[in-house]
């Protein structure tokens, strides 16, 4: 009975999502409603890559985000890039402290990825918008077996191929675009993002193997003003 509430929970935020895709409460009922109804072997799976370890114990605590100190960081470091990237989006970081204290190392895991979200945001290039946020999406898919990500693309598709048609070319590109960074960049996952913020966002990409051609091409693909061109 309880798998049968969860996924019709899944249901309704899908399709809730799929009728306005820019709700993030509705994302994370999507996410939520999947990891609810989640199978053994993808479980499986996750635990035993080596960079979510480090996360599912513990040794990674939940990042914390605050406003005041972000600001104090360095010009151009991820941290200052990261809180001017959210005041102008009008978007407040302490909103992601869903789950203060999680109990298993899924809902660690779970909350991580939820609340360097906007950093992947940053280092990516990725707005946003729409056609942006899909293609994060698929950046993730790329990253590790993400069915949260795949749903979400699945509905930001029939979102467009029902309300927005004229846009469904920008996302398809998006998504191209944010699977082969994902396939090309170091893992994101399971990284200590709070020894990060201090740094140089370009170190921190050049780090992590993000491609400034194709964060060239992400901006680009957001202005809509022209096509993207192929990265170096």
């Amino acid at each position: 009975m309880t798998k049968l509430i969860s996924g019709a929970r899944f249901l309704a935020a899908f399709a809730s999502m799929t009728r306005n895709p820019n709700q993030l409460d509705r994302v994370f009922r999507l996410i939520d409603g999947i990891d609810a109804n989640d199978d053994e072997g993808l479980l499986d799976e996750i635990f035993s890559r080596p960079d979510f370890g480090p996360v599912a114990s513990g040794d990674i605590p939940p990042l914390s985000l605050r406003p005041p100190a972000l600001r104090r960081l360095p010009a151009g470091s991820l941290g200052r890039e990261l809180i001017s990237f959210l005041d102008e989006r009008g978007l407040d970081p302490e909103s992601l402290k869903r789950q203060e204290a999680p109990q298993t190392a899924f809902d660690r895991i779970r909350v991580h990825l939820q609340r360097s979200h906007d950093l992947w945001h940053v280092l990516t290039g990725f707005g946003t918008d729409v056609a942006s946020e899909l293609g994060l999406q698929a950046f993730y898919g790329a990253q590790f077996d993400s069915p949260a990500a795949m749903a979400i693309i699945t509905a930001g598709f029939l979102n467009g191929l029902l309300f927005e048609k004229r846009d469904i070319s920008r996302r398809l590109e998006a998504v191209a675009l944010g699977w082969q960074m994902g396939k090309q960049a170091k893992s994101f996952v399971g990284v200590d993002w709070t020894s990060w913020l201090d740094k140089p966002l370009e170190e921190v990409r050049a780090h992590f193997a993000v491609d400034p051609a194709q964060v060239e091409n992400v901006g680009a693909l957001e202005k809509g003003t022209t096509r993207i061109r192929a990265a170096a």
